[in-house]
């Protein structure tokens, strides 16, 4: 009945209308039946409603959608679509899901600097092993996202951290040497 009220209701009306199916569809979701959820997003995301509505429903879509949630939050941090770019950053930093982070991880070098530190980020605190995102991470062309590596390496590097932070301490500038130089202090573990 919702779906058919929007495409009459006019301006105001229409906006409370999509809130009310953004309502709904968490409260599908929440009881378990992701489908018709899915549906309700698709069609809100798609619709040329609102800015804030469009993005909500994408959210809803990959909370729901979990076949599609990998693409859909690269396809985020990958496209055009500045609205949806924040969202995707603090979605994937939530979702504590594996196979979003791998697939970012596999589109690392085409992310924009924000990206990857979302990834690095989700991966460290995923608490999976995350090296092989620090060591990514370690070699970006973003400064920050390699200042974040070092801090990363701080927290769960062992012996083999020391030789890449003593070299980012001794022949990187300002921060970035600042954090490798951290990151060696707070190393821990056999032979750290």
């Amino acid at each position: 009945a919702l779906t058919a009220a929007r495409g009459k209701a006019p301006g105001a009306n229409r906006a409370a209308v999509e809130a009310a199916l953004l309502k709904g569809a968490e409260g599908l979701h929440a009881e378990g039946n992701s489908k018709a959820a899915v549906a309700i997003y698709r069609d809100l995301h798609g619709s040329s409603g609102s800015e804030m509505i469009r993005v909500a429903a994408w959210r809803g879509l990959v909370i729901s959608d979990r076949s599609r949630r990998a693409s859909l939050v690269t396809e985020a941090l990958l496209g055009e679509d500045r609205a949806l770019h924040p969202v995707a950053l603090k979605t994937i930093r939530e979702l504590n899901d594996p196979a979003v982070i791998k697939t970012c991880v596999s589109k690392w070098s085409r992310l924009p600097a924000t990206a990857q530190l979302a990834v690095l980020d989700a991966h460290l605190r995923s608490g999976a092993n995350a090296m092989s995102t620090v060591r990514l991470a370690m070699n970006s062309p973003h400064g920050a996202v390699r200042v974040a590596a070092w801090q990363g390496l701080g927290e769960i590097g062992d012996a083999s951290a020391v030789q890449p932070l003593a070299r980012a301490a001794a022949s990187s500038s300002g921060t970035e040497r600042d954090a490798a130089r951290e990151a060696l202090a707070r190393l821990h573990g056999q032979g750290a």
